[in-house]
């Protein structure tokens, strides 16, 4: 068995949304020469963990067949000081394999039992925001701007690992180590795709820059708390955003109309034909008998024309729809928005929310 440890300098691209600890976590990944654990065996595992500011990598590579169980012993050691394991799809192949090999070596497989983060089904979603064929490491890796050294697929390298047991030529196994150094350093830079999904649920935080107030429309610029891997520009119900280098441009558009204020306590209002509008019980009951009638949830509302700013949540009230039941809401805009910072920015996060919906 042969053993390869070494510090490496990469950029931390942690992102503090994956929702654990990273100095807890486990990166790992195995190459093995089949998918089927009874008729293949476990050539290479390479792991990754981060030491104070620092990653580093160790690598366990079977120079023999017979090294499988060595290999696999040294492995689950480290596990136990580690309380995630982070991989790409390892929850359909790599940990069902490593399980089923424990089993066959008569070794203890809890190690892997402890809570595992499969990047591959946290980033799947993220799939047409990506705009890739498919979640292949590599091509979500290319997706987010990194370009690797090593050329070889997964299946490649079985015949370049059997080719080394012949031959044992070193660059042949530098090419093996290569790959498996690449999937590793791949999935940690992948990570601040965690930022995107917290900018898709609305809750990364975003710092106004500035806001530009045209007569049809408001502009906003924004720093996000994390650098955002991806570039994107989407066109949803006349919403503009935008993301790139770092900012976040987000227009919306102004509303100059006639729009309805809803009462939600219907049954204490009057309903007044003439004027399309309903007046408290309270008021109403001056009116004629003749003009009036109870009000039902629909016709419970007062008219209100100004200019107004779409919403999706209830952020500012009151609240103004064109029809009772529409899902778009609206509030009225008027300058001293502007002042409210914090409002604004907890206001564009959810507008981003419902742009990336």
């Amino acid at each position: 068995m042969k053993i390869v440890s070494r510090i490496l300098d990469i950029n931390n691209a942690l992102s503090t949304f994956a929702g654990f600890d990273w100095h807890q976590a486990l990166f790992f990944d195995i190459e093995t020469t089949g998918l089927n654990h009874r008729c293949s065996h476990l050539y290479l595992i390479g792991a990754m963990w981060l030491s104070e500011d620092t990653f580093c990598l160790r690598q366990w590579f079977a120079e023999k067949p017979g090294d499988e169980d060595a290999v696999l012993q040294d492995f689950l050691q480290l596990i136990s000081g580690f309380a995630y394991l982070i991989h790409y799809n390892g929850s359909s192949f790599d940990i069902p394999y490593l399980v089923r090999k424990c089993a066959f070596y008569g070794l203890d497989p809890s190690p892997f039992h402890i809570e595992s983060c499969d990047l591959y089904t946290r980033f799947r979603p993220l799939k047409p925001w990506l705009d890739v064929e498919n979640m292949k490491l590599k091509t979500v890796e290319r997706a987010v701007g990194l370009h690797r050294k090593d050329r070889y697929t997964g299946k490649e390298l079985i015949e370049l690992y059997k080719k080394w047991l012949q031959t044992g030529e070193p660059e042949l196994l530098e090419c093996l180590f290569l790959h498996n150094h690449e999937d590793l350093t791949g999935m940690i830079q992948i990570q601040r795709l965690f930022s995107f999904l917290a900018l898709q649920n609305g809750i990364l935080p975003l710092a106004l820059e500035r806001c530009e107030d045209e007569p049809d429309s408001l502009t906003l610029r924004l720093i996000p708390a994390e650098t955002l891997p991806l570039s994107l520009a989407v066109e949803k119900e006349h919403i503009c955003l935008s993301v790139g280098n770092g900012r976040i441009s987000l227009r919306l558009p102004k509303r100059h109309d006639e729009l309805r204020l809803y009462f939600p306590d219907y049954r204490n209002y009057y309903y007044l034909p003439r004027e399309d509008r309903a007046l408290h019980k309270s008021v109403a009951v001056y009116t004629d008998p003749a003009y009036r009638q109870k009000a039902t949830p629909d016709t419970c509302y007062e008219r209100r024309t100004g200019t107004f700013l779409p919403q999706w949540k209830d952020s500012f009230t009151p609240v103004f729809r064109e029809n009772r039941g529409d899902k778009t809401g609206y509030f009225l805009y008027d300058h001293t928005l502007l002042d409210d910072i914090n409002h604004l920015s907890i206001y564009a996060a959810q507008i981003i929310q419902h742009a990336l919906s």
